[in-house]
């Protein structure tokens, strides 16, 4: 074969292989696919642990409470039970009590009720029949008493006037007289109308202690002495209770001096009357009717509101035994009540 031609063939065959070499780059360059760069990752910043500034809470206001009204004791008149009452709960009071006493002058008298009438004092205590009266006539008023024994011969009870027992608590009464007495078995009690609340728990507590009462009811002092001289035979007692009503001081010498010839055991409302003929004498605690009263009145402070019930009870009383009456009863007096016995 001619060189030229060799030559030539040579060439060409140099062209194909470096066509072929240009055309594996291009498709191998076109199979690779680019090399995808990572993201920057970016750097976590923390933040400062910065609490919130909170602004310090207002104080409260303090609470001011209103200042508690003025009492007024109202007195009926110038009695040592009525001084004894004013004068103890004048102490617990301070200068919230306003003292004032009804004289015999109904013009003085009336022109006090206007006085108070018209006055800021929304309070009255009431001590005594007359004091409580009085009272009840304000309207706008509250109203406690104490030392009225016919309260419901007055309606004197409602939401704004209640009242303190003018009477010993028969549950006390009782306990003590049997104590004294434990042959006890029947008692009667004489008293004047519209007392039914008193002899209900008078009833009751007179059958805790084996006690049957017999009861009557009368008008007046002749009614009084009838009734006292007419009961059964078997009635072994009788307590008296200080009932103006049907009480006079003839009738009530007149019935002691009967009964202490039948044998008949009795129960006084005063230490004077022992000397009559009483076994012993029973009666409110001039402190204790105090303290209810006072009790009542924080009641009120509290609730301005006097609350449910009508009359409270007084739980103390200061009692006192005939020694002459026991030597005739031949009863012997446990040693709880011999520091009571008068006469020693």
């Amino acid at each position: 074969m001619p060189i030229p031609a060799i030559r030539n063939r040579a060439h060409n065959s140099l062209l194909q292989h470096m066509l072929v070499a240009l055309l594996v780059v291009l498709i191998v360059s076109g199979c690779v696919q680019p090399v995808k760069q990572k993201p920057v990752e970016q750097p976590v910043i923390e933040k400062p642990d910065v609490k919130p500034v909170l602004k310090p809470a207002p104080e409260p206001k303090a609470v001011v409470d209103a200042p508690l009204e003025k009492v007024i004791l109202l007195l009926s008149g110038d009695l040592d039970t009525y001084q004894a009452v004013a004068r103890r709960m004048a102490d617990k009071l301070g200068d919230r009590a306003i003292q004032l006493s009804l004289s015999s002058n109904r013009a003085s008298n009336q022109s006090l009720l206007e006085d108070i009438e018209h006055s800021d004092k929304g309070i009255i205590i009431a001590l005594g029949l007359r004091a409580a009266r009085l009272a009840s006539q304000l309207p706008g008023k509250t109203v406690l008493f104490s030392h009225v024994v016919n309260y419901a011969d007055f309606s004197f009870i409602s939401d704004s006037m209640k009242g303190v027992s003018a009477l010993p608590s028969p549950e006390n009464v009782f306990r003590d007289w049997k104590a004294v007495s434990p042959g006890l078995a029947r008692v009667a009690i004489v008293t004047g109308p519209n007392m039914q609340d008193f002899i209900g728990r008078a009833r009751e507590a007179a059958k805790q202690q084996g006690i049957q009462i017999s009861v009557s009811t009368v008008a007046n002092d002749k009614e009084f002495l009838y009734a006292s001289k007419k009961m059964s035979l078997d009635i072994q007692g009788q307590w008296i209770v200080p009932d103006n009503r049907i009480l006079s001081s003839k009738a009530l010498k007149e019935v002691m001096a009967y009964a202490s010839r039948r044998g008949r055991q009795l129960v006084v409302f005063s230490p004077s009357l022992l000397s009559f003929g009483g076994l012993m004498y029973v009666m409110p605690d001039d402190d204790a009717i105090a303290d209810a009263l006072l009790q009542r009145l924080e009641q009120y402070d509290v609730s301005s509101s006097l609350g449910d019930e009508d009359i409270s009870p007084v739980l103390q009383h200061k009692t006192g035994i005939n020694k002459n009456i026991v030597k005739q009863f031949n009863l012997t007096i446990p040693e709880a009540y011999r520091a009571l016995i008068h006469g020693e």
